[in-house]
């Protein structure tokens, strides 16, 4: 009878052992754990900002004449809690004789808003606090002011994006 009561006790404690929530898991080999780096990215448009100045419509009908180029369609995504911006910087390329465009004659917007001055120093485009919730719209929109005294020639401006996530 001993015998048999000490089975039934191993039974037991068996039993118990199997249905505690330690007993239910399974050996691990290996642990999957998706880590999503803290970050800031910017999907940049294809293409070059074109003015489409031609000669159909150069010369204008009157100086000063405002050209427009077509929306440049950027898309920011952050997943940062910290504050993030998003800055444009434009610098003078001559052209091949080196003529330059002055860069008070280059204005932007971004998102259809008011018309801002193109300064040659780091300008924030768009700014905010926390994660995106996806990716977020950033359309850029740039008019060149021609005077009618500028050189003929392919001078321009080359433009740098630079995304930071602030600490």
């Amino acid at each position: 009878m001993k015998g048999r009561l000490k089975e039934i006790r191993a039974l037991a404690l068996s039993f118990a052992l199997l249905a505690s929530p330690a007993a239910a898991q399974f050996p691990v080999d290996q642990q999957l754990r998706p880590l999503i780096p803290n970050l800031i990215a910017l999907h940049s448009p294809p293409a070059n900002v074109d003015f489409q100045i031609n000669s159909k419509n150069y010369p204008p009908a009157a100086f000063p004449a405002r050209y427009l180029s077509t929306v440049q369609a950027f898309k920011v995504f952050s997943n940062a809690a910290t504050p993030w911006t998003v800055q444009m910087e434009v610098r003078l390329r001559p052209g091949k004789g080196g003529s330059v465009l002055p860069l008070k004659q280059l204005h932007f917007r971004v998102n259809g808003g008011p018309w801002l001055d193109v300064t040659g120093t780091p300008q924030v485009v768009m700014s905010a606090i926390g994660p995106t919730q996806g990716w977020a719209a950033l359309n850029l929109e740039f008019a060149l002011d021609l005077l009618g005294n500028e050189a003929v020639g392919d001078a321009g401006f080359d433009l740098s994006f630079t995304a930071l996530a602030l600490p």
